[in-house]
């Protein structure tokens, strides 16, 4: 039961570090002004967003 728990916390943490990460690339592709110039472009950018979803 422990290793279940120790488990969910480290889950949580990864989830926690991935949401800030999504956050600072984010402002980063904000404050450039950064357009999608191309599909792949586009797709990396949704992959990561929904990413947190699954």
């Amino acid at each position: 039961m422990q290793h279940t728990k120790c488990s969910s916390i480290v889950l949580a943490r990864e989830q926690r570090i991935i949401q800030m990460a999504l956050c600072l690339l984010e402002k980063r592709v904000r404050k450039n002004a950064r357009q999608f110039k191309t599909s792949e472009d586009t797709k990396s950018w949704l992959m990561l967003e929904l990413s947190s979803l699954v």
